[in-house]
């Protein structure tokens, strides 16, 4: 996992934005493989929810396990996340 980190390092270091950076491990036949964890697009079949692209989300505080407030187009809401995983 070291050489991923380090390697992702080298380029945010410059910036003063914090973000979440999601890595996947899979051990496949007896080896870990590391990657940036790409999520899919789901489409959306309820138009009365609302999305928002990830970009436009703005993290306040986190509530509670994945509940965050959140400021979105100059609201305050709050976002549960469904990608994260607890032990």
């Amino acid at each position: 996992m070291w050489p991923l980190v380090e390697h992702d390092y080298t380029p945010r270091s410059t910036t003063d934005k914090l973000e979440v950076i999601k890595i996947m491990g899979q051990t496949v036949n007896g080896v870990l493989d590391l990657k940036y964890h790409l999520t899919a697009l789901i489409p959306n079949s309820f138009s009365e929810v609302l999305t928002i692209s990830h970009n436009a989300i703005e993290r306040l505080e986190e509530l509670d396990r994945e509940i965050f407030k959140v400021a979105v187009n100059g609201q305050i809401l709050v976002m549960k996340t469904v990608h994260r995983n607890w032990s």
